[in-house]
């Protein structure tokens, strides 16, 4: 699973302006985050683990499997 997945599982049937708000991040985040405009950066990851402390654990694993993936990548299109 990928963090933006977890967060469409979150965000459950609300509407995404509701779900930003309950977040306390701009709906337009949202919908970039959604797609694929950007990724989820470190706000609002901080804004899902607020909302959502018992998914911490799942929520964090996602964003930094997901932000090393990206160094990595990074790091290999300099090498080459």
């Amino acid at each position: 699973m990928e963090l933006v997945e977890l967060m469409h599982e979150l965000q459950g049937r609300k509407p995404v302006a509701l779900w930003a708000q309950e977040l306390g991040i701009n709906r337009s985040t949202l919908n970039k985050i959604y797609r694929g405009k950007r990724g989820p950066g470190r706000a609002v990851v901080r804004a899902l683990v607020r909302r959502y402390p018992e998914r911490r654990d799942e929520i964090l694993s996602l964003f930094l499997s997901r932000n090393g993936d990206n160094r990595i990548q990074k790091e290999s299109d300099r090498n080459q």
